[in-house]
């Protein structure tokens, strides 16, 4: 494994288009909003790109896929942005080595599902990795003060690990195990769905011992459970999308209390079809009274209440895929069509402020 300027051309296959890096810097050091996000260019190709709320693009790194989510220590300033499933490369950089990004590979049988957390000093990085041979889940253990050296790993508790958080005791990481078995030699087939089992699992980051484990009953088992929202009170909230019959219409919203099990939410009827089986990413707004959550099959952007898990609203907008809180209470959003819309629920979507930007965001948006 190499952290290093020619691992990442080698990875890239082009020269970095890194003009913007300067800026980047100032941006970062004077404290404006920036997010992070993978995208495919106008060309066909993708690259990771730095960007501020405005739309302004302060960096692109160009990859070798598409790329999906992100871990961000906001301490040390340490990104690391991950390759869709089943890719094997992730991005690397922070303040200091903002000119040259590094790259991480996955081991030998492993590969990464697109997300990741940091330990609370930064130091260590854990990825969410399938050990595709035996079909069991696993996290990945990195040294980030070391070039992202591996140290090891331990079980997720489950198959499919997709979204990782840190919660806020600092000790204990919470893992979405999907529950869909996959293999690269398959590409993204999903070779399990009659007898997947979807695990939101709390392990101890030091030990990699199991705390708790909670699941959806026996009749919901194709919700697979895949992104999350870790509240400061430490409610976890977790969108799913559903692999079974199209006409069905379970509930998508999950929230998770340690020692209090998982319950589920569902939209009114007709807001629920219009999710079409799928949510995609998650968020909390700044007070964390409100989470928004993208549908970008259904080309919908839902709100709900953040303490009771009630459906509040939701509007239209074309293949919606990342979300995050943005400085003014509310939140900006990421679209396939190239969009980034600062939305608020207060206000109708036709007066929301809206940029083009002309590329294809992918399905997460990270605030740096």
């Amino acid at each position: 494994m190499e952290i290093d300027r020619r691992a990442f051309l080698a990875l890239a296959g082009m020269g970095a288009c890194i003009a913007a890096m300067p800026r980047l810097a100032d941006a970062m050091d004077g404290g404006d909003p920036l997010f992070l996000s993978s995208a495919e260019l106008p060309e066909g190709t993708h690259a990771i790109q730095v960007l501020t709320e405005r739309g302004d693009i302060l960096a692109s790194f160009p990859v070798s896929d598409r790329g999906h989510g992100a871990a961000v220590h906001h301490g040390t300033g340490r990104v690391v942005a991950f390759a869709r499933r089943p890719g094997t490369f992730a991005l690397a950089f922070d303040r200091q080595r903002l000119a040259t990004p590094g790259t991480l590979t996955a081991q030998s049988g492993r590969h990464f599902y697109g997300h990741g957390t940091f330990s609370p000093d930064g130091r260590l990085l854990y990825a969410t990795e399938n050990d595709f041979e035996r079909g069991e889940g696993r996290i990945g253990l990195y040294d980030a003060t070391d070039g992202y050296r591996r140290l090891g790993e331990f079980p997720s508790g489950g198959v499919g690990p997709h979204d990782m958080a840190l919660m806020p005791d600092g000790r204990t990481l919470v893992i979405a195990n999907g529950g869909i078995e996959t293999h690269p030699d398959f590409d993204r087939e999903k070779l399990n769905l009659p007898t997947m089992k979807p695990l939101i699992t709390l392990l101890d980051r030091k030990t990699g011992e199991l705390l708790e484990q909670h699941e959806a009953p026996a009749s919901l088992h194709q919700v697979s459970l895949r992104h999350m929202a870790i509240a400061t009170n430490g409610d976890i909230w977790v969108a799913g999308q559903f692999e079974g019959p199209a006409w069905e219409t379970p509930p998508l919203l999950a929230r998770v209390r340690q020692g209090e099990g998982l319950k589920l939410f569902s939209a009114p009827q007709r807001a629920q079809i219009s999710l079409n089986n799928y949510m995609a990413s998650i968020a909390l707004s700044g007070d964390e009274t409100t989470l928004a959550i993208t549908a970008p099959r259904g080309n919908r952007l839902t709100f709900w209440n953040a303490e009771t898990g009630a459906y509040l609203d939701g509007v239209d907008l074309t293949d919606c895929g990342g979300v995050a809180a943005n400085r003014s209470g509310g939140f900006l959003i990421s679209s396939g069509e190239g969009d980034l819309v600062h939305a608020s629920r207060q206000h109708p979507g036709s007066s929301w402020s809206r940029t083009s930007v002309p590329v294809r965001w992918d399905n997460h948006l990270t605030g740096l």
